[in-house]
Order: C-alpha cells, then sequence, then structure tokens
C-alpha cells in the first residue's frame, strides 16, 4: 500500500472515529450522563462572578424572618391583617408592585369559624349572658381579614399559584388562601406560578415564564380553568410584566434582551444576582407597623417587593448554583430570592444562553475531529500531553467565554470528547498496528528467527531508510554442479529441489539468529549480527553452516529417490563464511526499500564461498569469523587468498566442527588456487 493510500486510509478511520466519539458524547450529554459536569463547571462560574451590586437590583425582599415571628406574636394563620398593613405601607414608599411568596392553607376568619364560633358551639352557647359582647366578637372575626382583602382588591400585588401535582385532578392549579384570591382583579395579572424546576441535581437553573398547568397528555375543560382562575403567567413573570408596565392583554411582551410570546415558551436560564442575602432586605415586623428608617425607605421605592420567608425552619429553601457547594444545606436559597432572581433575569435583561442542539453537535463533531486528525498523526507522549491539556483548559476557556459573553459552553463535556477521543483513537491505531505488526511479522519469520522478528519490530529505528555500520558475518552458500543439475530436469523439478532443499537448510540460519538475506539462483545469503546485533554472531553463522552441512548429507538420499534414473552429480554444497565490518539498514526509496548488507565483508565471503569447490572441502571460514567466533573451533589447513578490491590478502581455512578447540597456527599453507604449484604436503 502506498503512502498516500494509507494516509487516506487513516484519515477516514479518523473521521468515522471521530464522528462516533462526537454523537455518542451528544448521547451522553441528553442523558444526564454528562450535563452535570457541565452544569457543575458553569455553577463554579457563577460562584467566581462577582456578585451585582444591590443598586442595581430591582427587587426588595420582605423577610418574615425569627426576629418577625418574635416581634409579631400572633399565629401566622391570623396574620391577614399584618399583610395588609405591610403591603399598604410598601405602597405607601413607592414600591411599583408586592408580590406575596407565602402560602397559608386557611384563613384567620375561616379557622375561627370552623374551630371557636361554628354553628354547633354557637348553639351550645344559647345561654351566655352577655350576648351582645357575643355577637360583637362574632363580627370581630368575620371582619378579621377584611384589611387584606381590601388591599388585594387595590389590584397592584401578585399571589403565588402551585400547578396541581395530581394526576387525576379536576382542579388545576392549587390557590393557596383561596378566599383571598378571589379578591384579586385578574386571575392573568395578579396571579402567578410559583413552582420552581428543578434539575436532575437539585439546582436551580432555569424557570419556565410562561406556565400552562396541563399535565403531559392532559387537556383541562375551559370552563374548569374559568371556575378556577388558573393563571397562565410564571410569578415572577407578572411581576416583571408589572414593573414595567406591560399590557397583560397582549399576545407578546418585549422585555430587555428577549421577547416573550403568549402561548408555550422555552425556559429561561436565571442569571443569579449572587450567592444568598446578595438582594436588600427589611424584615417584615418593620414594614408591617411602618417602623421603617430612611435608608429602607429608599430601598423600596420604586422596586419589586417580595414577601417570602426566611424563619429557622421555614421549608421554602433551595438549591441555588451557589449553594451547592455549601455543605449546611441551611444556607441554601429562600424560594422568594430565587424568584427575585428570575425577575432580576428578565427586568434587566441578563441572559445565559447555551448552543442549541445543533450547533452543540456542530461543536463536538468538529472537536471530535480536530482531535482525531491531531492524535492520529502525532506520537502516543504529546497526545497524551494535549489530551490532559485540553480537559483542564476547557473550564478556563469557557470562564473567560461566561464572563465576557454570558455562553455556557458543554466545556466539561469538550474535555471528556478530547480524552474520548485520544483513547478510540490509539485503540485504533494500535489495533491497526497490531495488524501491522502481525503481517510483517508473518514475512519476516520466513526470513529471519522470531526471537530477531520481535527485536526488529520493538526497534525505535523502525523500518525507515538508512544503514549502520557494524561488524557482522556473512554466509555464502550455493550448490556443486547446479549447471548440470538443471540441464538434466525440468524447469519445474529444478524450482521442487531448490525448494525442498531451501526449506531444510534455512531453518538452521533462523534457528541460530540470522536472517536470509537473499536467494541468488542456487546460491542463499544469510547475515548474522544484522539488523538485530548479536556479540556471538560468528559463532552462531559457524553453527548454521554445521546444520546446513548435515542437511546436505541427508539430501542427498532424497534426490537419489526422488531422481533415480537422472545420472545426476552427487548433490554437495559449498559455505564460505566471513567477518567484517559492514553497512546494514534499508536502501530505495519512500515507496520501495530493501533491507541489504553492503561492504567489502559481502564481496569476501562470496569469494570464500567460491573457493570451497577449488580447494576440495566443503565450509570455509576466514581467519578474522576465526577469532570473532573465539575458542573451541576445530579447523583444517589454511591458505591466503588475494580477494579483488582487497589490498591485503585473506586467510582461509577449512571449517570442520566447533566440537574441539583446536586452532593450530601453525598448519602449512594450501597453494593459491590461481597458482601452478602444487599444494605441499602436509
Amino acid at each position: 500500500m502506498s503512502q498516500s493510500s494509507d494516509r487516506l486510509k487513516r484519515i477516514v478511520q479518523t473521521v468515522a472515529v471521530a464522528l462516533l466519539m462526537a454523537g455518542a458524547v451528544e448521547g451522553m450529554w441528553r442523558a444526564e450522563m454528562l450535563r452535570w459536569a457541565d452544569n457543575y463547571v458553569s455553577d463554579r462560574w457563577q460562584y467566581l462572578t462577582e456578585p451585582v451590586s444591590q443598586a442595581d437590583l430591582p427587587v426588595v425582599l420582605i423577610a418574615v424572618d425569627d426576629e418577625s415571628l418574635i416581634e409579631i406574636d400572633d399565629p401566622m394563620v391570623f396574620w391577614g391583617p399584618h399583610l395588609g398593613h405591610a403591603i399598604d405601607n410598601l405602597r405607601a414608599n413607592g414600591s411599583s408592585v408586592v408580590g406575596i411568596d407565602l402560602g397559608f392553607p386557611v384563613s384567620g376568619e375561616d379557622w375561627l369559624h370552623e374551630n371557636v364560633f361554628s354553628d354547633e358551639l354557637l348553639e351550645a352557647a344559647t345561654n351566655i349572658q352577655n350576648a351582645p359582647a357575643l355577637d360583637a366578637a362574632i363580627m370581630k372575626t368575620r371582619t378579621w381579614d377584611m384589611p387584606f382583602r381590601a388591599t388585594l382588591y387595590q389590584g397592584d400585588v401578585v399571589m403565588v399559584v402551585l400547578v396541581n401535582p395530581k394526576e387525576d385532578r379536576e382542579q388545576p392549579c392549587i390557590v393557596p388562601m383561596n378566599e383571598f384570591g378571589k379578591m384579586l382583579p385578574s386571575a392573568q395579572s395578579n396571579m402567578g406560578y410559583a413552582n420552581l424546576g428543578e434539575d436532575s441535581d437539585a439546582v436551580i437553573r432555569r424557570f419556565y415564564p410562561i406556565v400552562l398547568p396541563e399535565l403531559p397528555g392532559q387537556e383541562v375543560d375551559p370552563s374548569v380553568r374559568k371556575r378556577y382562575a388558573c393563571p397562565t403567567l410564571h410569578f415572577s413573570t407578572v411581576l416583571a410584566l408589572r414593573h414595567l408596565k406591560h399590557d397583560f392583554e397582549a399576545n407578546s411582551w418585549e422585555l430587555p434582551k428577549r421577547t416573550l410570546t403568549r402561548g408555550e415558551h422555552p425556559p429561561i436560564a436565571i442569571s443569579y444576582a449572587g450567592p444568598r442575602d446578595t438582594f436588600p432586605s427589611i424584615p417584615f415586623w418593620k414594614v408591617a407597623r411602618g417602623e421603617l428608617s430612611e435608608q429602607e425607605r429608599v430601598m423600596i421605592r420604586d422596586r419589586i417587593a417580595i414577601i417570602g420567608t426566611t424563619y429557622l425552619g421555614a421549608h421554602d429553601l433551595w438549591m441555588s448554583p451557589y449553594d451547592r457547594f455549601h455543605a449546611d444545606s441551611r444556607e441554601r436559597m429562600p424560594g422568594f430570592e430565587v424568584q427575585a432572581n428570575a425577575v432580576t433575569t428578565m427586568v434587566n435583561g441578563l441572559t445565559i444562553t447555551e448552543p442549541q442542539p445543533i450547533w452543540r453537535g456542530v461543536l463536538f463533531a468538529s472537536m471530535g475531529l480536530f482531535f482525531g486528525l491531531v492524535f492520529s498523526f502525532a506520537s502516543m507522549r504529546p497526545s497524551a500531553l494535549i489530551a490532559l491539556l485540553q480537559a483542564g483548559a476547557w473550564p478556563i476557556a469557557g470562564f473567560g467565554i461566561y464572563s465576557e459573553y454570558q455562553l455556557v459552553l458543554p466545556t466539561a463535556s469538550m474535555g471528556f470528547l478530547g480524552l474520548a477521543a485520544f483513547g478510540a483513537v490509539y485503540a485504533v491505531r494500535f489495533a491497526g498496528e497490531e495488524r501491522e505488526r502481525q503481517f510483517l511479522r508473518q514475512v519476516f519469520s520466513r526470513y529471519v528467527s522470531d526471537e530477531v522478528v520481535g527485536e526488529i519490530l520493538n526497534s525505535p529505528q523502525g523500518l525507515g531508510l538508512g544503514g549502520v555500520s557494524r561488524e557482522i558475518t556473512i554466509l555464502f552458500s550455493d550448490i556443486r554442479n547446479f549447471t548440470t543439475i538443471s540441464e538434466k530436469l525440468e524447469p519445474e523439478e529444478v524450482v521442487e529441489m531448490l525448494n525442498e532443499y531451501f526449506s531444510r537448510a534455512c531453518p538452521h540460519i533462523l534457528e541460530n539468529r540470522g536472517r536470509v538475506d537473499k536467494f541468488i539462483g542456487d546460491a542463499v545469503m544469510a547475515v548474522f549480527g544484522a539488523p538485530v546485533y548479536q556479540e556471538d554472531h560468528a559463532r552462531q553463522a559457524l553453527r548454521a553452516a554445521m546444520g546446513m552441512s548435515k542437511e546436505c548429507d541427508a539430501f542427498k538420499s532424497w534426490m537419489r529417490e526422488r531422481f533415480p534414473d537422472r545420472d545426476l552429480p552427487e548433490f554437495d554444497i559449498g559455505v564460505g563464511i566471513h567477518t567484517g565490518p559492514a553497512v546494514a539498514g534499508n536502501i530505495g526509496f519512500e515507496r520501495v526499500t530493501e533491507y541489504a548488507v553492503i561492504g567489502d565483508a559481502v564481496n569476501t565471503a562470496s569469494r570464500l564461498e567460491g573457493l570451497t569447490k577449488k580447494l576440495g572441502v566443503r565450509m570455509v571460514l576466514s581467519r578474522q569469523t576465526l577469532l570473532a567466533a573465539g575458542r573451541g573451533i576445530h579447523t583444517g589447513e589454511s591458505i591466503e587468498v588475494s580477494v579483488k578490491g582487497r589490498a591485503e590478502p585473506v586467510e582461509v581455512l577449512e571449517f570442520i566442527s566447533m566440537n574441539t578447540m583446536t586452532l593450530e597456527m601453525d598448519r602449512p599453507l594450501l597453494t593459491d588456487p590461481g597458482s601452478d604449484e602444487p599444494p605441499p604436503d602436509a
């Protein structure tokens, strides 16, 4: 496969893996498996953001706190008059609208009627002497909440309503203090749903500005809606529209930086002004009694006033992005302060946006492709460093984008995508490289031993172009009288003979950590000490030569049995072994390479093999090989020969075996085969 096609294949694999990872991350995000991490990061951004100045907040909180419970010692069921006085005082001090985020299951009047002045109790009290006093008491209980009802009727008060959570209900909304709700001029402009939708991690991050009380798949009869006076706007939406003096009969409302349209509306992210107690707050008892300081009067003027609970034991507490970092749940944000943040988000035109699903998908896909390409062509260590750095850099970059543009990017998911892309790409790369290693192992194992194959594949130099100069041992072997044998056999039979012989002889080369460099007709060239260097390369070559010699003797019988009537010459081989410096490496160009050994040692080994027939011996080695092999080499007679291209002659010795340490330095030299002189007597 060419390099360009290999690169194209890698790119295609990268695109496929990147898109698969991007799709997986998008699916995990939608399944809330990753969104919680993004929410945690964005919550931390809000936590690090400087709170909004109280002067810029359009809401003042009127807190029913522990101090108010002490100052107003009436049970809260009898707080109707106090609420009426508080609303009157807020109105007198310039509040634009008053929101009551309180829920009483029953009014004081109803409670007295049910528990003190019921018809049964009055009948039992007919013998009471002071009937006029009794009548006065009864009249007082029936007018107890008159101040509250009167101020509600004036129309600048907004009360909370809850969506009925029961699926089998006829009443789609729950109106706390229902008899008071009837005093409000309009359900649409004086009531609003106070429901706060929690995310899966119980944090309040958004609200629905327009709420339809129908449950999914369930329609509510219009007459039922009219009878129970169910509104369609959220509590904070009604307060914001009243503060901005909008017409509630309109079909849409233009607010700062957003437009609300009547009907279903997507949720709005709450831009929190700060942690708990960021908004200006006044104790309820001071407002109810009118005991306000000048500073507190200024705090009320032109602001939305929301009455809610903060006393110890109040259950209207919610987790905001700030509060999730507090261990004490009592530090969570009161419900009316969450509503104040929602109102401020709309009145001040604050926006926190997230990418639309399609753009989030595009972001995941593009980043997946980027990471995939980087990890596909970079080495593992830089890729791992990039994967780790990007996972930490995304939240930091996201905080800068959030601070500047109020855009919440899925940075935690992006960091996870980078890590997932790294793992996936390298899993594919390792799988492909393992397949390639297996292929190379199969190919190289035909030329070198499995041990040498492993060392080649693990070599950091790989298979790049270039060579290394080192001392190695070269073995040349060919078949005697091959020309004559070839003339008497068919070409197919010649190939059969060569394959049979090489299949017997060459394993001895591989077993001794050698490499079959090439086949040259009937000759075979083997290299020891390259591409993986071994200290005992000379001895390995001699062991391989001995094994080949034994196979030669055994192969003679095969030749006689296979070709009995061909009058073939006796099968024999010649082996020449030389040790010397050579350059071993890959030669060629980027598309075609060949591992080769080049140098004088190769030429000399080839010449030595050619001498075996003239010397009448099967195996010879050079003095350099003998010295490199060490002790225990049994040699025969020796001779000095001149090799073409070498200035100095080469001493050649007959190689017999490796069973003894015989090294007879004083043996007489054989006659140079190139001379006419007969060899001297041994």
